[in-house]
């Protein structure tokens, strides 16, 4: 999905790459007798489990280092995080959760130890065998566009050291499905803090590679996840390898296709919209921008729907498309539904394209306030919305955002009094303010509500007059009029 905790992201990949991939989380002191029982439960120590329980109630602190910050905590919670990185049970077998006490786990491990299993390819317990879980599942074709980088780079992913050291080699080597249980089980075993940033690239392309074919599982959140979930979200790495517990014993080597092949799945084509999100991250600049463009024109949903597999300083690899891809392009997408819907223009002539194009250079001084000058004399209401459009889209080029600020506080001060006294133009400069305030970022889309501000006895009595079948439309009166919080 597109995930809006950009900041936090950032802070995590400096904490997790600041301790190392073989760096310890949890404590100061090395000797903590949790560290020991975490080595035991990662061999497959049922009685660790039980020691364990005897921490879920001790408020002991214990230390755990955010970007070499001690940040303090209790045994308790440490206890628990350990017993949920280390085992896998269905929500009706038992939950872990902040409440849970020790004598809860422990009666539960009294009463079920004898069914509990460990399944060492991924360090896991279980009560049942992942091929029994039931899952949800999706599966799409691999672009060629995916085909073409992973073949680029197979020689290198089957080079690496993890690879040559497990059994992986081998069952390529044979044309063994089990080497598909086998890589996900390996992308399974690094869900644990010290591990957990390490790309889940390699794998999800090696997958890739051998069977021509993309997995969407659920996340922990019950949504489809595809890409970058992987990440973050232990229950998709979980899902993807019951998918092939349940399902590998079925792939068959294809000599001709030089693939696994499951004739029991149905496959599906991507979508349009799919398929133009994985352009969005190529290093051509011409193919990514284009590919943006036509999704500013796509179905909203269906490109709400693409952006949920991806969150957006992962995709950033060109310096044509905005910083913020996914967030840009949903609302982008909304907005050019609602023009097209009411019949505004948003494109707009060969001619004032090539103007709004020249904002973007480094024209000199006067030539630049006198480009600015003629577009605000000379657009009209029925115009402006090719502007901000073009505006949007080119958001990285930082001069075209400075001069679009300046046309519109004076086309917009200009022009005040008929957009408020013309339905069709307050409604959709509403519509505006509504959605592009949700960018929160930096720009001329932060200024609409604040021309409401302070709002005067004529606004207000427009905005109360203003009759609209827009939700959103409406949800922005009630704020602007003071009916309804930020």
């Amino acid at each position: 999905m597109c995930h809006p905790a950009s900041n936090l992201l950032f802070s995590l990949l400096l904490f997790f790459s600041s301790t190392g991939s073989g760096g310890v989380l949890f404590g100061q002191a090395l000797d903590h007798p949790l560290y020991e029982l975490e080595a035991r439960l990662k061999k497959g120590d049922q009685y660790a489990l039980f020691e364990v329980a005897h921490y879920f109630d001790s408020q002991a602190p214990i230390s755990l280092f955010f970007c070499s910050n001690p940040w303090v905590t209790t045994e308790a919670y440490v206890a628990k995080k350990m017993v949920k990185e280390s085992c896998q049970f269905k929500p009706e077998e038992f939950i872990i959760t902040d409440s849970t006490t020790g004598r809860q786990f422990f009666d539960f491990l009294s009463l079920y130890h004898q069914q509990l299993l460990f399944f060492k390819m991924a360090s896991c317990f279980m009560l049942q065998a992942p091929e029994k879980w039931e899952i949800r599942f999706d599966l799409r074709k691999i672009s060629s566009l995916k085909k073409e980088e992973i073949e680029d780079r197979i020689e290198e992913l089957l080079d690496l050291e993890w690879i040559k050291q497990s059994q992986v080699e081998a069952l390529i080597a044979r044309k063994d499905p089990k080497a598909l249980l086998a890589i996900t089980a390996e992308l399974f075993t690094h869900r644990r803090d010290n591990d957990r940033f390490k790309s889940p690239e390699p794998y999800l392309q090696l997958v890739h590679w051998l069977t021509g074919m993309e997995i969407g599982v659920e996340n922990e959140h019950g949504k489809m996840s595809w890409v970058d979930d992987y990440y973050f979200d232990d229950k998709s790495r979980f899902n993807l390898w019951v998918f092939f517990a349940k399902h590998y014993q079925q792939f068959e080597w294809n000599e001709q296709e030089s693939k696994f092949i499951n004739p029991q799945l149905l496959i599906r084509s991507l979508d349009k919209e799919e398929y133009l999100f994985q352009l969005l991250s190529n290093e051509n600049d011409s193919l990514a921008m284009d590919a943006f463009i036509q999704l500013s024109s796509c179905s909203p949903q269906k490109v709400k729907l693409a952006a949920s597999e991806y969150f957006d300083f992962s995709m950033v690899k060109n310096d044509f498309i905005p910083v913020f891809p996914c967030a840009f392009i949903t609302k982008l997408a909304e907005l050019t539904a609602y023009c097209r819907d009411h019949g505004i223009d948003y494109k707009g002539a060969a001619l004032l394209q090539k103007k709004i194009a020249l904002l973007g250079t480094e024209l000199p001084v006067n030539e630049m306030v006198k480009l600015e000058n003629d577009l605000i004399q000379g657009l009209n209401l029925e115009e402006i919305t090719v502007l901000e459009y073009w505006a949007l889209v080119y958001e990285s080029r930082w001069q075209l955002g400075k001069s679009t600020k300046r046309i519109l506080n004076e086309f917009y001060q200009k022009n005040w009094q008929q957009i408020l006294a013309q339905p069709k133009h307050l409604d959709l400069y509403l519509k505006k303010a509504n959605l592009l305030y949700q960018l929160t970022y930096q720009g001329f889309y932060n200024d609409y509500r604040g021309r409401f501000s302070p709002i005067t006895a004529e606004e207000s009595k427009a905005l109360n007059n203003h009759s609209t079948q827009d939700i959103e439309v409406k949800a922005e009166i009630e704020l602007l009029l003071g009916h309804k919080k930020h």
